[in-house]
């Protein structure tokens, strides 16, 4: 809601009967720029502890007893990946554009990657599909900004007042 262009694209694909294309490609978007800040905390079981680090860079010791947690936002972030990654720009994600585990993270990665992030994904497209296609949404006011003091949730600073006027 707080890019107006892109909502109107999502509501006039509802409208049309098409495959939710435009809401996909919001929703993958915004999770990428919310994506919870800690994820992936992982204790040094290691007797000699482990060595962190990109192949043929700075390597980095973890004494055994440390926690290693890998944040979501940075490679999220990452402007070697996302071009202007600090703006919401849906169309990243459009012409089936993928991109692999290490570069979005939102679900993690790997082995601890979400499992229920199928399930996830099709929830929030029905539940909002539902709600776009029933009601004109507005925010009340400005939305207060993203707050990332749960290191494991991203959540707005404060509450989020929205009218809903149902649709004749």
């Amino acid at each position: 809601l707080e890019h107006p262009e892109e909502h109107r694209k999502v509501v006039a694909e509802l409208g049309s009967g098409a495959e939710p294309q435009a809401l996909r490609r919001s929703l993958q978007e915004t999770l990428r720029l919310t994506a919870h800040a800690l994820g992936a905390i992982r204790r040094v079981v290691a007797h000699d502890g482990v060595a962190l680090g990109p192949a043929g860079g700075r390597r980095f010791h973890v004494p055994r007893g440390c926690y290693v947690a890998m944040s979501h936002v940075l490679p999220n972030r990452n402007p070697w990946v996302f071009e202007d990654p600090f703006e919401f720009r849906p169309d990243r994600f459009a012409d089936g554009q993928t991109f692999d585990d290490y570069q979005l993270t939102t679900f993690s990665h790997g082995l601890h990657k979400c499992p229920g992030r199928a399930y996830a994904m099709a929830m929030m497209e029905l539940m909002l599909s539902e709600v776009f296609r029933r009601y004109d949404t507005a925010p009340v006011g400005k939305l207060p900004p993203i707050d990332f003091t749960r290191a494991t949730l991203a959540q707005r600073a404060g509450p989020c007042a929205l009218k809903l006027t149902p649709r004749a």
